[in-house]
């Protein structure tokens, strides 16, 4: 067992990933995560994976200081590119903006349907890569949510495989999880799973944004000028959305 220590988003990440999988870390910068997963939980093997030469370099002296060379394999990719098929059940992609996330899944999405799971850490544009996820066929299954440092961090479990037709063809006798029913806009905005469980940390976060909204709506209004009307609209509507959400949480 390594003495490593994750960060709370990172653990939050590594917590989703279902254990005995190999796991791919997309963009895996110091590869803490599949330290943690292979010398922690049970993970046979895994593949840390990176766009850049210089984070690769400190994954390779973070797994020799653990003494994990023979089961970690470290690899150049851009996304999804280097991995071949069949050779991760469990694809790990975290601390990227969601338009990016969303085009590293669309170039590779032909190695998705043998992939058994998908642990996705977004962090911006929630509410458009949610509603990607659902135009493409993908099932949310679980979300968590943590506060670290003052930010915080939604992830997602997402079932990609059962979603495609050839999955049927090849499994026949096996049940084929029906996609998502349309999310509203505000479960694509803060997360249907996060809402229906009332997650704690959603009800902090909707607090400190609502605060964070008003204090704007209050300058602006304060300006009062027509060139900052649109402006005044677009905050009052980010408010009536969340209190609506947080109504649902009471």
């Amino acid at each position: 067992m390594t003495s490593i220590k994750l960060s709370k988003r990172l653990q939050m990440v590594a917590d989703f990933v279902s254990e005995g999988t190999v796991a791919a870390d997309i963009g895996t910068d110091h590869a803490y995560v599949p330290i943690y997963l292979v010398g922690n939980k049970h993970h046979p093997s895994a593949l840390a994976m990176d766009v850049k030469e210089g984070p690769l370099k400190r994954a390779r002296e973070n797994i020799k200081k653990y003494h994990l060379e023979d089961k970690i394999s470290v690899r150049l990719s851009h996304g999804l590119s280097a991995l071949c098929e069949n050779e991760a059940e469990s694809i790990l992609i975290a601390g990227m903006g969601g338009p990016l996330m969303a085009s590293i899944l669309t170039e590779g999405r032909h190695l998705l349907p043998q992939v058994k799971e998908l642990i996705l850490q977004p962090q911006s544009e929630l509410f458009a890569f949610r509603k990607y996820l659902q135009e493409h066929g993908f099932f949310i299954e679980k979300e968590d949510m943590v506060c670290e440092d003052g930010k915080y961090y939604p992830a997602m479990r997402v079932l990609p495989s059962r979603c495609f037709d050839h999955f049927k063809k090849e499994n026949p006798t096996e049940p084929v999880l029906a996609v998502d029913e349309p999310w509203s806009e505000i479960e694509l905005l803060y997360g249907r799973h996060l809402i229906e469980s009332r997650h704690p940390v959603l009800k902090e976060y909707l607090e400190k944004e609502r605060r964070k909204l008003h204090q704007i709506l209050s300058t602006l209004e304060a300006n009062g000028s027509e060139k900052t009307k649109k402006k005044r609209e677009e905050i009052k509507k980010k408010i009536e959305q969340n209190v609506s959400c947080a109504s649902r949480l009471a």
